[in-house]
């Protein structure tokens, strides 16, 4: 099977979440609940946005960070900025999870 730029970026994502909130990334999908399924309150958010800053090189707003709700509005968030994913639609990410683009 074909891996796609969205993979990779859920790879990286998948990483940073079993290394910061010390769960086994099995099981781990793009609609896994951050707080529910995850256990992640707001100190686990902190760190998960901590090691996502330093794994994509990029800043994300506090504000944002307390919007995520499942790995997959994580994905979709730091697609728009990764060089990995160019052929991704910032306007489609903007569609699906309006606080992408604040």
């Amino acid at each position: 099977m074909r891996s796609t730029p969205g993979d990779k970026v859920f790879e990286k994502v998948a990483l940073a979440v079993r290394q910061s909130v010390y769960i086994d990334q099995h099981g781990l999908t793009p609609k896994t609940r951050i707080a529910s399924d995850l256990g992640v309150g707001r100190f686990g958010r902190i760190k998960l946005a901590l090691y996502l800053e330093e794994t994509f090189d990029v800043e994300i707003p506090d504000d944002v960070v307390g919007r995520f709700d499942t790995v997959g509005d994580i994905v979709r968030y730091l697609s728009r900025w990764s060089h990995e994913t160019t052929e991704l639609s910032a306007q489609a990410v903007e569609t699906q999870r309006p606080w992408v683009g604040a």
